[in-house]
């Protein structure tokens, strides 16, 4: 089995207020370079459910979600956005 790549950044939700771990998570994201890894811990399933409504869908793959111990560890690598057609 291929090894994962290891995670560029590490974003730890787990006693985060969601709104203000949505928009960490945004800014984090914008600032990442295409093919960064991303991995994230939650505990609360409503935070993970918002992380798929945040991020453009077109611009990332989630690679692994593993959970231990009713922590959910997240791992979203950036891909190349899709250009919009003007």
């Amino acid at each position: 089995m291929e090894s994962e790549k290891k995670s560029d950044i590490i974003l730890d939700f787990r006693k985060a207020i969601a709104s203000i771990a949505l928009l960490e998570l945004s800014r984090k994201f914008d600032d990442m370079e295409e093919g960064q890894v991303l991995e994230i811990c939650v505990q609360d399933k409503d935070t993970f459910a918002d992380i798929c409504k945040v991020l453009p869908k077109s611009s990332y793959e989630m690679n692994m979600v593993v959970e231990e111990d009713s922590v959910k560890r997240i791992k979203i690598k950036k891909i190349k956005k899709k250009e919009d057609n003007l």
